[in-house]
């Protein structure tokens, strides 16, 4: 898959930015270079990136609804008979999307303080939820049937790694006593992350700089009002 912006994650101090894996920069979402990266391999490998592409494209134009596998082969310039082989459903297909997703190497940032660290991170996340392409890839993923154990599979992974890789900066704050030592770091990412993702993904708000400062600093001000009571 080409690399969607930032991908739900932490990252560096710019917002086109992620990458653990050194020189990984995103840029400025386009309609159909959004998340799809090329591939080495045979006919199987090619016929994967160009439907994947296509259905990139797709998504970023007409949504998770208007989704057609027959316009995705149309699209990519396969047959769909060999689209409806691999994926037999659009469900199928965006799994797929989210999983690569989760492949996506991500940075965690490092600015000496917690609550640096989450402006980085909730400014990246926020940057990649202006990404309509994966947008619709999450929105949808949100919304897999859970009687499917594979879409369900790898909605639970892609959750799952997002937050491991921003656990980090859980732990960091809690080794210089920002946060005390029985802290859940994927439970307290859930609290700070939370309300970023209902106003994006589900109510459809945008946010902006001042909204992200105040999420990132919420826990903090809370603290210390329950110090001085």
């Amino acid at each position: 898959m080409r690399r969607p912006a930032a991908v739900a994650s932490e990252g560096g101090p710019a917002r086109g930015q992620v990458g653990e894996n050194p020189g990984m920069t995103i840029p400025e979402p386009e309609p159909d270079a959004t998340v799809v990266k090329r591939r080495p391999g045979g006919r199987s490998a090619i016929v994967r990136t160009a439907v994947q592409e296509a259905a990139v494209g797709l998504l970023e134009e007409v949504g998770y609804e208007r989704l057609l596998l027959t316009d995705v082969a149309a699209r990519a310039g396969v047959n769909k008979t060999t689209v409806y082989r691999r994926w037999p459903t659009k469900q199928d297909l965006v799994a797929e999307l989210l999983g690569d997703l989760v492949a996506l190497g991500v940075s965690t940032p490092d600015t000496g303080t917690l609550v640096g660290d989450l402006e980085v991170l909730l400014g990246e996340v926020a940057g990649v939820l202006r990404t309509r392409a994966v947008v619709e890839i999450i929105r949808a993923a949100i919304g897999f049937d859970r009687a499917d154990q594979g879409t369900s599979a790898a909605r639970a992974a892609f959750w799952e790694d997002r937050y491991a890789r921003s656990s980090i900066i859980v732990e960091r704050a809690i080794g210089r006593g920002e946060l005390p030592t029985d802290t859940d770091p994927r439970r307290y990412l859930e609290q700070i992350f939370g309300p970023l993702y209902l106003r994006t993904l589900v109510i459809g708000e945008d946010v902006d700089d001042v909204d992200l400062a105040a999420l990132a600093r919420r826990d903090a001000s809370r603290r210390r009002e329950a110090d001085d009571d």
